[in-house]
């Protein structure tokens, strides 16, 4: 009987393959063909964050100072929360912000357009009873606990006035660096029903915190995947620094391929003279004289239509800036310049198809 049961190393190990951890010694250097080499294991890996978010410093701490009156008028009583210093930002891997969570907690999916991802508001079991105790005549002093049971509908409506609440003032705090729009997608009470990222080892951004009500004391987070606050992070940079990057994008897009479509003509016929048309009819046309050209159905000039080394071709007439006001759309360009640029378009066009 002995043989069959398992010991407390293999019972680790298999721990240890089912959560996706590394061992403690996968990093260590090892010896191979006399070269001192280290194991990669991509799914593990953590990626290196090497700036501080200081925009979410700001955010967080404007956010605190606003959500503190907030829940005053919510709960008649006054309170202060803070941010600690150590905990203005925690980046980690998702597995381990969801395994430090209590159950059941409320957590909150909340969208925030225009940002691509969703975010979880996180508050414990302890925060909503308290709230439900001040609500209906009490002073929040008992200690009460949910542990092995689901919120009532009673706490789910404090839970979405709570809410509610946090978006109103979250949003403000966000206006002054970029501006967005949370809306409360759903509410759960366990983590693996609330996934915010791809991967359990996925990087996000953990902002705490703290509450301090009288004696009553707890932290709440409002957690965010790292890939979603990543396209803005460096929207403050130094001026150089984005002058450098607008130059770099600028020239990328220059060497874009685009597609140019050539509108002839348009003809205006019912359904009926459309069903008895029959093979060798012909519909009569006339060529304009100015064909309007587009990309991707913006119109970007004005042309003629012909062949030039029997191929056939566009000539520009007239290009066209939208940037300008009506009427004076490239008018100051000269007629040389307009024609050099008519040239070597034409010599452009002539290699691209022409949509009939």
């Amino acid at each position: 009987m002995n043989d069959d049961l398992l010991s407390q190393e293999e019972i680790d190990a298999l721990l240890n393959d089912v959560s996706g951890e590394e061992k403690s010694n996968s990093n260590e250097p090892e010896r191979f063909n006399g070269k001192l080499i280290r194991r990669f294991d991509p799914s593990t890996q953590q990626r290196t964050i090497r700036t501080r978010l200081q925009d979410m410093d700001t955010i967080n701490e404007s956010f605190a100072r606003r959500l503190r009156l907030t829940l005053e008028d919510l709960l008649r009583r006054g309170g202060d929360i803070s941010v600690k210093p150590q905990q203005l930002i925690q980046l980690k891997k998702y597995s381990d912000f969801t395994r430090s969570l209590p159950v059941p907690s409320s957590i909150n999916l909340i969208s925030m357009a225009p940002l691509v991802g969703n975010t979880v508001i996180v508050f414990p079991p302890e925060l909503i009873l308290m709230t439900v105790d001040s609500l209906f005549g009490g002073d929040g002093r008992l200690a009460l606990r949910a542990e092995g049971r689901d919120f009532t509908r009673t706490e789910q409506r404090i839970i979405n006035r709570i809410v509610e609440s946090v978006l109103e003032t979250y949003q403000e705090a966000w206006e002054g660096f970029f501006p967005i729009t949370p809306t409360h997608q759903r509410s759960e009470t366990q983590a693996r029903f609330a996934n915010i990222v791809d991967t359990p080892s996925e990087l996000v951004v953990d902002s705490i915190f703290r509450l301090e009500f009288g004696n009553f004391e707890c932290d709440f987070h409002i957690c965010m995947p790292y890939s979603m606050i990543e396209p803005i992070s460096g929207s403050n940079t130094n001026n150089e620094d984005e002058q450098a990057r607008l130059k770099r994008l600028s020239q990328e897009v220059t060497q874009s391929d685009v597609e140019l479509v050539a509108h002839f003509v348009d003809i205006e016929t019912t359904i009926g003279r459309l069903m008895n048309l029959r093979e060798g009819d012909i519909l009569p046309i006339e060529l304009p004289t100015d064909i309007s050209v587009e990309v991707d159905g913006v119109a970007v000039m004005t042309s003629e239509y012909g062949t030039i080394e029997d191929r056939k071709a566009l000539r520009v007439n007239h290009l066209i800036d939208h940037h300008a006001p009506a009427g004076e759309d490239l008018a100051h360009l000269g007629g040389r310049k307009r024609k050099a640029k008519g040239e070597r378009l034409s010599s452009i066009v002539e290699k691209d198809s022409i949509h009939e």
